[in-house]
């Protein structure tokens, strides 16, 4: 599937989901991130678990979902 659109991002927080919810894979990592203009947004991580500051590239399914995925 075609990203609809990408971003560059810098994480604030991530965590790691153990044992998430019925339907996403273990384990399932998300992050608060904050983009360039300041505003924040919740992803979900595609990769390894990152630190804060990280540097990466926001992008938008075309089902919505909001992924970050590193540089």
């Amino acid at each position: 599937m075609a990203d609809t659109s990408t971003e560059r991002a810098k994480i604030l927080v991530a965590t790691e989901l153990s044992v998430p919810p019925a339907g996403f894979v273990a384990p399932h990592r998300l992050a608060v991130v904050t983009l360039g203009d300041g505003r924040r947004r919740i992803a979900i991580v595609d990769g390894p678990l990152p630190v804060a500051g990280s540097a990466g590239t926001l992008r938008t399914d075309p089902e919505g979902r909001t992924w970050w995925t590193t540089e």
